[in-house]
């Protein structure tokens, strides 16, 4: 049955609601008239913009041309501004049209046809930053060469390189990096030894570290350039720390009891050197010494054998003569024991020359007759005592 076709009920013509078309102004009316509606929205417009209404509701006059037009260029200019993108320095704008990678720009202003084109900005000159605080200390633990224990903490700071890369290449590649310097890592520590790792060796290891952990982000083409990886804590785990403390203190001491060592050496061995110098300078000296003295004891020996070989006897006598005057000269007593007899003869020297330093002082004529009764005295005794020692030889 067609609409409004009488018929059903009492007659009256029927929508496809159910309404009857002819009581448009009762209570039971249908959905609201599209053009009518339009309608009063552009009379509205005209209205806001100094234009006349239509004169009534039942007009269906339509919209003025310049209020469509005025319309059209708001919208478009609201269209532009909403399509530009301003990058900054140190970005690249990387534009998707309908999802997929079509350009990468620069830095400035980067019209695009949204929304049908999206731009993502992404920044090249940050340098950021992961570490492995987020391990748990066991899960930071490795196994070195020499199979060892050891907590490694390190940090890798990165650059974005290349824009298009960073995005589309890897679901997560701060993920990816994380995983990929964790490996790195204790693949180079499985290759060295716990020395290497915790002394001045670190170095090495780390560069290493960082070389590999490079080498596999390349190879992945996740457009990050690593600039800087470093060990910030390398060391044995606290159940056995204790014991590496003693360790590490007697390699330590080892060490300074070699530098000290070192620097006696040093010193030592120059002060060795010059007393050498000196002892062989003595040495010569003595020698030569020695040698002159022994020369003049020949000489003197051999005009002394002359002497004797001419007069013997006298020769003789005057050797001994001279060997006890020179040791009687510093001897104050002297006791001689004569053959035959009990009786010993005491020759006080040193009061007998206590009296010659006294008559010395008294005067030149007592003086010289103490001097003349000493000689004579002297002779006399002299003589009895060279013909003694005959006697006794």
């Amino acid at each position: 049955m067609a609409w409004n076709e009488p018929g059903g009920g009492n007659n009256r013509p029927n929508d496809p609601w159910g309404n009857n078309g002819g009581n448009r102004n009762g209570g039971n009316q249908g959905p609201p008239d599209l053009d009518e509606i339009l309608s009063k929205f552009f009379e509205r417009i005209n209205k806001l913009f100094g234009g006349s209404g239509s004169g009534g509701s039942g007009s269906g006059q339509g919209p003025d041309k310049a209020v469509l037009g005025l319309v059209a260029i708001v919208a478009a200019i609201v269209y532009i501004v909403w399509s530009f993108t301003i990058i900054q320095e140190g970005e690249r704008g990387v534009i998707q049209t309908f999802g997929e990678h079509t350009n990468t720009v620069g830095p400035g202003p980067i019209f695009t046809w949204k929304p049908f084109q999206t731009i993502r900005r992404v920044n090249v000159d940050n340098v950021n930053s992961i570490d492995s605080g987020r391990y748990t200390k066991n899960q930071r633990e490795m196994l070195t060469k020499d199979e060892n224990i050891v907590i490694v903490r390190y940090s890798v700071q990165y650059k974005i390189n290349n824009a298009e890369n960073f995005l589309f290449n890897l679901a997560d590649p701060v993920e990816t990096l994380y995983q990929v310097a964790e490996s790195s890592v204790r693949e180079v520590i499985g290759q060295n030894d716990m020395d290497q790792i915790t002394t001045q060796q670190r170095e090495k290891v780390v560069v290493k570290a960082r070389q590999r952990t490079q080498d596999i982000m390349d190879s992945y083409q996740a457009g990050i350039e690593i600039t800087n990886f470093n060990f910030s804590d390398a060391k044995y785990p606290e159940a056995v720390q204790s014991a590496i403390d003693d360790v590490t203190r007697a390699r330590e001491d080892h060490e300074r009891y070699i530098n000290e060592a070192q620097a006696y050496s040093n010193q030592i061995i120059p002060e060795a050197r010059g007393e050498r110098v000196q002892m062989v300078e003595r040495a010569k000296a003595y020698k030569a010494r020695v040698v002159e003295s022994a020369e003049g004891e020949a000489e003197r020996f051999l005009s002394l054998y002359n002497e004797y070989r001419k007069a013997p006897q006298v020769t003789r006598d005057r050797l001994y003569i001279d060997a006890v005057e020179s040791v009687m000269s510093s001897t104050h007593k002297v006791m001689v024991d004569t053959e035959g007899g009990n009786n010993m003869l005491y020759l006080p020297l040193d009061k007998i020359l206590e009296k010659q330093r006294h008559s010395q002082t008294t005067g030149s004529a007592a003086n010289s007759n103490s001097a003349t009764n000493n000689s004579s005295s002297s002779n006399g005794g002299g003589n009895k005592y060279r013909s003694r020692t005959r006697e006794v030889r």
